[in-house]
């Protein structure tokens, strides 16, 4: 069983470096999960390491059980209070996987395979760099090349919509964006997964090392991970690897463990005092919009992000909005210069915090405080410049080949395109995004890094490394980041083998329960709900809303817990509702149908309201019902339920400007003026902010700016 265990967890971790994780909020991967944790239960049962023995080594647990059972209270809280709850449970039992990862990695290093770990990882690394670079010398290219070329219809067919936001947001990416994304959906996470395969490998190069290691080989993977951090443009992951280099050298050349132990000291000491000095200016204000506008641009957008999290904190800081609800919360929160309507804070501290509580939060403190504690370990030889044990492993190409086999057996065999469909121009090479590539080039990398001696600080630094990425990048809500963290983690403290078998079963049992919980509590209705939806999607293509809105019913009924598929319905049901009875002014006799179409319609949308309450478009939907409603029966009651919705709405989107001038076009006719004007000016504003600052996917059409104007009345002194 242990053979077993380990073979499977290596396999998976392959697995998490070849699809693009960040999609694990809408339930994909969550059948790697189940995997994940019989993985933790295996090696629980059959290896064994002490959890007491040094302190350090019981803080690390603790670290790791705090963020666990923090995702898990913020999710109970998302359950009792409103939100998104299947993407909340979803989050939790991905983390909750990870951290059976963790579990696997500190039986391995107590039974000292440092080593496999390294291999794995640092292999993986170099293939998604190699990845990388062939995304932009030629994936890109040529997908670039295709959809200048191709028609709207065959753009269609590859899911890239012929307008809207999400149209100019692709376009952005394909056409004005140079980076490589490798097998991620994000920059900012091959940027996270190279700074730490950068560090790892020029660790590896100034450390001593035997007279056979194979220093050209190792200096060509620095240069390959080198070049394609640099094309990533990530000013964060290029910072975090700069200071993990210098830390690195630092421990491997300085003297006595002494004056390395007051160094740490005092860079922890600052860099914690730094963080509690740049949290009370954010809670108390002193660090205003004002100050913020003075920073490079680059910079801004951070500081409006964290500015807007702090202020969702503040909301509610002992369990946070629970993990994936971060963006309808801080949409209320959005300074009006952002760029976006983000998914997270873009800081790990600050998303914990949210994901997790204060629990959470502590739990990556601690967790981070081992890292560093581990730096400081006094051993029979110098900690620093120790290496991690030696030792021959065999298997690499089944866990690596596995790996690669097995996710594409997945595809091909269920239809489940994680890695989405490729446009036809990038032909076999961009088959699975190019993944494939990944196990071919981390087999031989492996090999090459068997021979290697690594600096038992190593793994710590690269955690550091990590973090500080992480301060300006976020990344709590993608697994393959999660993974890499936790693995970190585990490779820097020196757990001990000992007599932990009764723990090892209560853990073994614990995660076997998980497993089955996720297959019952989230697998099924997520993949009954999204079979549903699928169905509607196809419906809507061939013109028949009804059905489609049926479809969308019995997803809600397979998912109760779903917003999405909630919300769906509810704007289908609101679209249809009005393209039938939307054009028709007022009658003295109600319409045929009106009364049931409209019970049918405000029943969705009230259930929308109720799930989130702080989700605008609820409200927004119920607004719009009702303003056709009133139009057709001149009910004023009704009128005033619209406006109060609408404002609602505006409430929890203060700064999108679309909102703003819906609202000033309904107060426009049904009263009062001098609020219509308001409205109006706020919405012209708005829509200059978002000029002055380049936002195009948010800009107001000519002719509604024109109606705005006219509206606003004179040009304000």
């Amino acid at each position: 069983m242990q053979k077993a265990a380990i073979t499977l967890w290596g396999m998976l971790l392959t697995v998490g470096f070849l699809w693009p994780s960040e999609g694990a909020e809408t339930g994909e991967g969550l059948h790697f999960a189940v995997l994940w944790m019989l993985a933790g239960a295996g090696t629980a049962w059959t290896m064994s390491s002490r959890q007491t023995g040094s302190r350090l080594i019981s803080l690390s647990t603790t670290a790791v059980l705090l963020l666990g059972l923090g995702y898990v209270l913020s999710t109970l809280g998302v359950f009792q209070f409103g939100g998104d709850r299947r993407t909340s449970v979803n989050l939790t039992f991905h983390f909750l996987s990870a951290a059976a990862g963790w579990m696997v990695v500190q039986r391995l290093c107590a039974a000292g395979r440092q080593m496999l770990v390294v291999q794995l990882l640092v292999g993986l690394g170099v293939g998604v760099a190699v990845l990388g670079i062939v995304d932009y010398h030629y994936l890109l290219p040529k997908e670039r090349d295709w959809f200048v070329n191709a028609t709207d219809q065959e753009r269609l067919q590859y899911g890239i919509p012929r307008s809207g936001p999400e149209r100019i947001s692709y376009e952005n990416r394909l056409l004005h964006s140079l980076e490589p994304q490798g097998p991620f959906a994000l920059t900012n996470t091959l940027g996270g997964v190279l700074a730490v395969m950068v560090v790892f490998l020029a660790g590896t190069l100034l450390s001593p090392q035997e007279s056979d290691f194979p220093r050209r080989s190792v200096i060509l993977f620095l240069l390959l991970t080198g070049y394609c951090l640099l094309l990533t443009k990530s000013r964060t992951a290029w910072v975090a690897t700069a200071i993990g280099v210098i830390l690195q050298t630092f421990l491997l050349r300085a003297g006595p463990n002494g004056s390395r132990s007051k160094l740490l000291l005092w860079m922890g000491g600052a860099g914690g005092l730094a963080g509690v000095v740049f949290m009370a200016a954010l809670a108390s204000g002193a660090l205003d919009q004002e100050v913020i506008l003075e920073a490079p641009r680059s910079l801004q957008f951070r500081l409006f992000y964290w500015k807007g999290a702090t202020d969702v904190i503040l909301d509610n800081p002992l369990l946070g909005t629970g993990p994936g609800n971060f963006r309808n919360a801080y949409l209320m929160y959005r300074l009006a210069e952002s760029s976006e309507a983000i998914f997270d804070p873009h800081n790990i501290v600050l998303d914990a915090w949210i994901s997790a509580g204060l629990l959470g939060l502590s739990g990556l403190v601690l967790l981070m405080g081992t890292a560093v504690g581990s730096l400081r370990q006094k051993e029979e030889e110098d900690s620093a410049t120790a290496a991690l044990p030696m030792r021959p492993e065999s298997g690499l190409r089944t866990l690596l080949f596995g790996g690669g086999i097995g996710f594409a057996a997945w595809e091909f065999v269920f239809g489940n395109p994680l890695t989405g469909g490729q446009v036809p121009a990038v032909g076999w090479v961009g088959e699975l995004n190019g993944a494939w590539m990944i196990p071919l080039v981390a087999l031989p990398v492996a090999h090459v890094m068997a021979a290697a001696r690594v600096p038992r600080s190593t793994p710590a630094v690269c955690l550091l490394a990590l973090f500080i990425h992480l301060l300006g990048a976020g990344g709590l809500q993608i697994l393959v980041v999660v993974q890499l963290l936790v693995a970190l983690h585990a490779l820097s403290i020196p757990w001990q083998k000992g007599d932990g078998h009764v723990v090892g079963r209560w853990q073994a049992g614990g995660a076997v329960v998980t497993a089955g919980l996720i297959m019952w509590m989230a697998i099924r209705p997520n993949l009954d709900s999204g079979t549903e939806m699928a169905t509607a999607s196809r419906l809507l293509s061939r013109g028949e809303p009804r059905q489609a809105a049926k479809a969308l019913e019995r997803a809600c009924e397979s998912d109760p817990w779903s917003l999405n598929s909630a919300q769906r319905r509810a704007e289908l049901l609101t679209y249809m509702f009005e393209d039938r009875f939307g054009d028709a002014g007022a009658r003295e006799s109600v319409p045929v149908g009106l009364e049931r179409e409209f019970t049918n319609t405000m029943e969705a949308v009230n259930v929308l309201v109720e799930m989130d309450p702080r989700r605008y478009t609820g409200f927004l939907f119920r607004s719009r019902v009702q303003q056709v409603c009133a139009r057709l029966t001149n009910d004023s009651a009704i009128t005033q339920s619209a406006t109060r919705d609408l404002k609602s709405a505006v409430d929890r989107y203060p700064t999108d400007a679309h909102l703003l001038a819906e609202l000033a076009e309904h107060l426009r006719d049904a009263g009062p003026v001098e609020e219509a004007r308001l409205a109006a000016r706020r919405a012209l504003e708005q829509d200059r902010l978002n000029h002055d600052w380049g936002h195009s996917d948010r800009y107001l059409p000519e002719s509604l700016v024109d109606r705005l104007k006219d509206l606003s009345g004179p040009a304000q002194e």
